[in-house]
């Protein structure tokens, strides 16, 4: 009886090479040779430059057995947000006005102050979102006045507050917030609790004098972090056990007295490129989000193997482009999900969130739409720079959220997502990349050229932002003439991605903060099925690697029962000496 046959094309290919052993090391490896003019642009902001400055203490918060919040009866609800426990979780919470009635005056003598900026108030021209400026780019960004109340106040500057929340140092006009140097108000904060979980307590309103309930899940606390003890951060690197240590530290654009001066801190899922490809399958994503969303109705049902297909041909990470969905549409049941088929709030404006969200025929198409035309070709590509903040979830400094969200921590809850969806099915995802990161103090804005080989001669294939935390995948930790080889990020004119796409960036600017597997992305084209009789067939194809292939196999399998009888075949191969690799594989049915 003859076999009906499916071609697999995912080859199993062995390569030749060495790979490290997995490492979750936080420390910064910095290269200590001199740069070679690869830096076209770099602003350091001076310690001695001067700001205004206030007497000020710490900001006194309440004890956190008790995390229910207290808002006078008469604070009107102007907005809801969104955050997400260590299980996955996502809860929504209504957010109060938070208008303090504080007016800001610069010569009064401070005793007890948060030396804070305040968004969450009634301005007008605040109504859902506030405008700002970034202060060492130039970028335009906008914040949701819902999704977080404070910042640190660092000053005026050409008649704009200056402050800092989620890594961003921004400029705002005057009148669109308030700046509170005069009381005591509620301050966002971390605390590691007992069972060694990092979470972030964010403040909605800085009138509450305890916690509002909105706090995310960040990660495993790293060793520095004491248990139980409350920590300040307006970057998510660097925490201070003092608010007003902080403030001072972040005028003089430096991060000398935190707790961790020489160890920042990076989460992986946040900081990890989605130029990168998850380790799971299709069917094993599919089975996690059947089970989390827990709903026949869910528009994440199903939907592993697309976020597959579209991975391996956008170049968008299965694994977060699902995490993304799941917060942006509450695990696939929301209504702009469930009416639109719209996963990702796309053109989902917080002014009009249903109204102007974009529909779709089916999930698909809408999956496809994400990560062809808004990853690949706009978010994720370095040209594109009207909306290129980086390539990985990010913060307000730089990232995909520094532009496609007004949350300036939706990238944090993102990858809160990810982490739990990958400790949710065999935690084969965590750690697995190594991750580098430019400017990695938050100080420093450097343009750093992205290049074809390792030495300045070569040709630069784009430049990047100048935007501080820059991440870059690490291909191989072991450097090139003080170079790292790191995954390229420019997709194809059409949004395609191949991920054998390599580059070199000078090791001189660019810290290393997880070491992982030294990786080799493949790209298989060209496959064709030919001389097919009863007794057989052939087939063939072009495999790209710029690692030696030692060993390439090919399964088949009959259709009945899926995989139960498959059977794999030695392949043929020969070495075109141009990072090609000519495959044939005769099967004989």
């Amino acid at each position: 009886m003859t076999k009906k046959a499916k071609i697999f094309i995912a080859i199993l290919i062995s390569f030749g090479m060495f790979t490290s052993e997995m490492s979750t090391a936080l420390g910064i490896e910095v290269a200590e040779e001199d740069a070679e003019q690869e830096v076209l642009e770099q602003e350091n902001q001076s310690s001695d430059e001067k700001l205004e400055e206030k007497d000020y203490k710490s900001v006194e918060k309440t004890d956190e057995e008790d995390k229910d919040m207290t808002i006078a009866d008469n604070k009107e609800v102007i907005g809801q947000t969104s955050y997400v426990d260590e299980n996955g979780n996502i809860t929504t919470v209504d957010v109060y006005d938070g208008t303090t009635g504080e007016e800001f005056n610069p010569n009064a003598r401070v005793v007890t102050t948060a030396n804070m900026v305040n968004f969450n108030c009634k301005k007008p021209g605040n109504e859902y979102t506030t405008s700002y400026t970034d202060a060492n780019t130039g970028q335009a960004g906008y914040l949701s006045k819902a999704s977080a109340a404070d910042a640190a106040y660092l000053g005026m500057e050409n008649g704009k507050v200056k402050f800092m929340m989620s890594g961003v140092v921004g400029l705002v006009d005057p009148n669109l917030v308030e700046v509170v140097t005069q009381g005591t108000y509620y301050a966002s904060n971390y605390e590691v609790n007992s069972q060694g979980k990092l979470y972030h307590y964010i403040s909605n309103n800085v009138n509450a004098t305890k916690n509002e309930g909105n706090y995310n899940y960040v990660g495993e606390g790293p060793s520095y972090l004491v248990k139980g003890k409350e920590y300040y951060s307006y970057d998510g690197h660097y925490f201070y056990t003092d608010y007003n240590v902080m403030i001072n530290d972040y005028k003089n654009n430096v991060r000398t007295n935190s707790v961790n001066p020489n160890n920042p801190y990076y989460n992986y899922f946040q900081y990890l490129p989605l130029r990168s490809q998850t380790n799971y399958t299709g069917s094993q994503i599919t089975e996690y989000l059947n089970n989390k969303a827990n709903s026949t109705t869910s528009k994440l049902n199903n939907t592993g193997d697309l976020f597959i297909k579209y991975q391996n041909t956008y170049g968008v990470n299965a694994l977060l482009a699902a995490s993304f969905a799941a917060l942006e549409s509450g695990w696939g049941k929301s209504s702009i999900a469930l009416n639109n088929n719209n996963l990702f709030g796309l053109d989902a404006t917080d002014n009009n969130p249903a109204g102007n969200a974009d529909k779709y025929p089916n999930v698909e198409n809408c999956i496809y739409d994400f990560a062809a035309n808004w990853m690949s070709l706009r978010y994720l590509n370095p040209k594109y720079t009207t909306l290129f903040r980086g390539g990985y979830f990010g913060n307000k400094g730089s990232g995909i959220f520094g532009k496609y969200s007004s949350d300036p921590y939706e990238g944090e809850k993102c990858a809160s997502i990810a982490a739990n969806m990958d400790a949710g099915i065999s935690n084969a995802d965590k750690n697995y990349y190594s991750i580098g990161i430019k400017d990695i103090t938050g100080t420093t804005y450097t343009t750093l050229n992205v290049r074809a080989g390792s030495n300045t001669s070569t040709t630069s294939y784009y430049t990047t932002i100048k935007n501080s935390a820059y991440a870059f995948l690490i291909i191989n930790t072991t450097s090139e003439n003080n170079f790292y080889k790191v995954q390229n990020e420019l997709p194809n004119s059409d949004g395609t991605y191949n991920f054998n796409n390599s580059a070199y960036v000078s090791c001189n600017y660019v810290g290393m903060v997880n070491k992982g597997e030294n990786v080799s992305f493949i790209n298989i084209k060209d496959v064709k099925v030919s001389n097919l009789t009863r007794k057989g067939y052939t087939v063939t194809c072009t495999v790209e690697s710029d690692t030696a292939l030692t060993k390439v196999r090919m399964p088949t399998w009959t259709a009945k029962n899926e995989q139960d009888d498959l059977v794999w075949h030695e392949a043929k191969y020969t070495d075109n000496k141009d990072g090609t690799y000519s495959v044939s594989c005769t099967i004989e049915t």
